[in-house]
């Protein structure tokens, strides 16, 4: 990774598959540290479905939890 972003949350709710399409080929330059995380009000199994994303791809369901977002992150970038 650059060092300059380490990953980025996107809102499966705001966007079309295309446009997802277009950051994970700008991603591609971060290199292969750089993290995806999305978030969706649909279940994460039927956001992923719906999306085609991959069942280990994390999907939070809206409304979510601070403590579940401080956890989710701390295993992703390894924060102590």
């Amino acid at each position: 990774a650059t060092g300059r972003y380490d990953g980025i949350f996107v809102d499966l709710d705001s966007y079309h598959l295309d446009e997802i399409a277009v950051l994970r080929e700008a991603a591609v330059l971060a290199g292969d540290g750089f993290k995806f995380l999305y978030c969706s009000h649909k279940l994460p199994c039927m956001a992923r479905n719906s999306n085609a994303l991959r069942p280990e791809e994390i999907v939070l369901q809206k409304p979510f939890h601070a403590e579940k977002i401080v956890e989710i992150l701390s295993l992703q970038f390894d924060l102590a």
